[in-house]
């Protein structure tokens, strides 16, 4: 599976990859994205909610506006109809195909 795709912020366009992780606190799935050209961290994708079933995760658009459509324009995510609140905002739940994504290795 390609974990590539491509997301314009701040007006800059940037070819991230996704890997998988999980929030310590419950377990839920957590994606986090680095800069393909130079294996950079750009920023976590997801925001931790209540508990969330396997594979699905609530993406940040309230921090990454577009979050959301570019990852369903390159095929990584699945649109479940859900959103969560939290606070003053609401997080749309996407699901991952966890099984193909790469785990995130934490370099010292």
């Amino acid at each position: 599976m390609n974990n590539k795709f491509t997301y314009t912020f701040l007006g800059n366009q940037y070819v991230l990859e996704i890997y998988k992780t999980s929030y310590i606190n419950n377990g839920n799935l957590a994606i986090s994205a680095v800069i393909s050209e130079t294996q950079e961290s750009f920023d976590i994708l997801t925001v931790n909610v209540d508990d969330l079933p396997y594979g699905m995760a609530c993406l940040d658009t309230n921090n990454l506006p577009g979050i959301y459509e570019a990852l369903m324009e390159a095929g990584l995510i699945y649109e479940t109809g859900f959103t969560m609140k939290s606070g003053f905002n609401t997080y749309p739940v996407a699901l991952f195909n966890v099984d193909e994504l790469p785990e995130l290795e934490v370099q010292n």
